[in-house]
């Protein structure tokens, strides 16, 4: 484990000779005002601004992958939506060609139709009929 490229061996040979040049009671008055010292810096704005900023860059791809596919969704929904209308226009030329064709003079009209039916099969019964006397 380094912490700042120093290792624990290095560590310790570092703080044994500040122990040995500054006293034990120099070291405690060293360690309090570099304690406070510390304790106001991190309370200070830029150091929460320099967390702030820290976090955001961590959590900067997720954050763009989310607005990227956010992105992408609406172009797909665009794209479905031109389709969809396309379809539905067809559908609806389609849909008034077959009403066209199966129209002879207006509306369909079961009753009538089957009224003709009957009809043409009894003339047709009454041709047969004569034709045999």
């Amino acid at each position: 484990m380094d912490i700042l490229g120093i290792g624990p061996l290095e560590l310790v040979a570092i703080l044994l000779i500040i122990f040995i040049v500054m006293g034990p009671t120099d070291i405690a008055k060293m360690a309090n005002t570099l304690g406070k010292t510390l304790g106001n810096l991190r309370r200070s704005e830029m150091w929460t601004a320099m967390q702030r900023a820290q976090s955001e860059l961590r959590s900067l791809p997720d954050t763009l992958a989310k607005q990227a596919e956010i992105e992408e969704l609406r172009e797909i929904k665009k794209e479905l939506e031109k389709d969809l209308s396309a379809t539905t226009k067809d559908i609806k030329a389609l849909d008034q060609e077959l009403v066209a064709w199966t129209r002879r003079d207006g509306p369909y009209d079961a009753k009538a139709e089957k009224e003709k039916d009957t009809s043409a099969s009894l003339e047709e019964e009454d041709q047969t009929d004569g034709n045999k006397s």
